[in-house]
């Protein structure tokens, strides 16, 4: 009885936890501004919007319909319900079966019990008494028993002292970390980061959105705007000066701590998207600048010579020529 009743109970709770589906589906629509459970009401006329019974019966007062958000917290109060009485079945089921396992121990015991005695009474006067080897067998088996249980007991203990132990640890552990994710030297770094990269992005005429708009995620350490990570929004040009910004300022806040960086930036034709000559010569003027503190910026391109001169023009700098191709062809001749 008590298994056709859980059997009941977890088919009314699937049928409650999609009516529950449907209701909330129907709500949010709702919500979009949908109009279609109104149009299909049945009891309303889809013509003059009359309300209307499906009975041929007279029809008199009507009540109110519950609303959707009415209907949601009805049904998900008796699922609620149905959920408790199906846990109630089963534990109810489990005791049962515990109960059943017993009492099966205790009929077996008895019925071993009984065939010994009634072997007692029709066995010779000189003949051992089956009950009682029957009784010292069953004690010794019991005896069997307790003495597992108390080993398996006693491993479980030993398992529990380990555990403790562990988590023993473990809060120590926990104790010792600090209480926030980033240490000051990070926080400091950070910002060093977000001020570079503004300053940079405002000598290169970033104009996509005000620089002082921009922030550096303390989860991903990359670029975002009102906490966005910044993407298809930004121009092409303003694409390019952002990187310039970012991996320089990377480089920047070298200079103010330890980071892992290698001290090295390359740029391979850093004007893409013919980027603005004062932005070009804003990226040079902040390349120099940085690697004024020791750091190693290198910068190659294939702009006009004269145009590179008048870029660097000002900047401590090394300017490195080459006449046609710097990879080639090796010569087999040679």
């Amino acid at each position: 009885t008590e298994i056709v009743q859980q059997a009941s109970t977890v088919q009314r709770i699937k049928q409650l936890e999609e009516d529950l589906k449907k209701n909330k589906d129907a709500l949010k629509l709702q919500k979009f501004g949908s109009t279609i459970g109104r149009e299909l009401d049945p009891n309303h006329c889809p013509t003059c919007e009359q309300p209307i019974d499906d009975a041929l019966l007279p029809q008199g007062t009507l009540e109110a319909v519950m609303s959707l958000e009415d209907n949601i917290q009805y049904i998900d109060a008796q699922r609620k319900a149905f959920d408790r009485l199906a846990d109630r079945s089963v534990a109810v089921i489990r005791d049962l079966d515990l109960e059943l396992l017993t009492t099966g121990e205790d009929l077996r015991r008895l019925t071993s019990r009984l065939r010994a005695l009634r072997s007692d009474l029709i066995a010779p006067s000189h003949a051992a008494s089956a009950s009682f080897i029957e009784e010292r067998l069953r004690i010794e088996q019991r005896l069997i028993q307790l003495r597992d249980i108390d080993a398996r007991f006693a491993e479980h203990i030993n398992g529990l002292v380990d555990q403790v132990a562990t988590w023993t640890g473990l809060q120590g552990e926990i104790r010792l970390l600090p209480t926030e994710r980033l240490s000051t030297d990070d926080v400091v770094k950070i910002d060093a980061l977000e001020a570079s990269i503004r300053r940079q992005l405002g000598r290169y005429g970033f104009i996509t959105f005000p620089a002082a708009d921009l922030t550096v995620s303390k989860d991903t350490y990359r670029p975002e705007k009102e906490g966005f990570e910044i993407g298809f929004e930004l121009s092409a040009s303003d694409s390019i000066r952002l990187k310039w910004a970012y991996q320089l300022g990377l480089l920047d806040v070298a200079k103010i701590g330890d980071t892992n960086h290698p001290g090295l930036v390359v740029f391979d034709e850093p004007r893409q998207q013919e980027a603005a000559p004062a932005s070009v010569a804003g990226l040079i003027a902040e390349a120099g600048r940085i690697a004024a503190s020791g750091k190693q910026i290198l910068i190659a391109t294939s702009e006009d010579l004269d145009s590179v001169r008048k870029f660097v023009e000002g900047v401590d700098h090394k300017l490195v020529v080459f006449d046609g191709r710097i990879i080639d062809r090796v010569d087999p001749q040679v």
